[in-house]
């Protein structure tokens, strides 16, 4: 455990992928999906990050969980889960069975991709389409960024497009 943790953070120094100061480099993936530094640097402080894909011993349907942290400190996650049953619980009525679950506090209903979702400043909610082989229909993405300081439309706006990049990789990543 010690050995992997020690690999991640020299990957993470060697790629760049971090450095202190106002113009800060960002990584280009998130845990192995491409992110765009542009929308990252939106909403994520400046410092020294770091990347951690979480590790999937679970019954829930989880296939991706990444955990962004910036001097140490945790400012995001992002969970992706895959279901083979398209008509999986209506997006409103999961987020009210555990709303604390997404971190979001301010609902705003919203498209993004084309698809419905929930998001606020401090997480996004998203439900897409995934027809492919094997047995996965629809990938679900909840982006939590506890580096959100307050609920501003400008705020929503950098979730939304962080969310609909991410969403766009994830579906490549996932061969959608």
């Amino acid at each position: 455990m010690k050995l992997a943790r020690l690999s991640l953070l020299l990957l993470v120094a060697a790629c760049g992928c971090s450095s202190g100061g106002g113009d800060y480099a960002l990584p280009t993936d998130l845990c192995g999906i491409k992110a765009s530094p542009d929308s990252l640097r939106s909403l994520l402080p400046p410092g020294e990050i770091e990347q951690e894909k979480l590790n999937l011993n679970t019954t829930e349907p989880i296939v991706y969980s990444c955990r962004i942290q910036v001097d140490q400190v945790t400012v995001m996650a992002i969970t992706v889960r895959a279901f083979s049953d398209p008509m999986v619980f209506d997006l409103m009525e999961s987020y009210r069975a555990a709303p604390s679950a997404y971190n979001i506090w301010s609902p705003y209903e919203d498209v993004i991709g084309g698809q419905d979702a929930i998001l606020d400043s401090g997480g996004s909610f998203v439900r897409t389409s995934c027809p492919m082989e094997g047995e996965i229909e629809v990938l679900e993405i909840n982006v939590r960024n506890y580096a959100a300081e307050s609920e501003t439309e400008q705020g929503r706006e950098r979730m939304k497009d962080f969310t609909a990049a991410f969403m766009a990789s994830a579906k490549e990543e996932f061969g959608c």
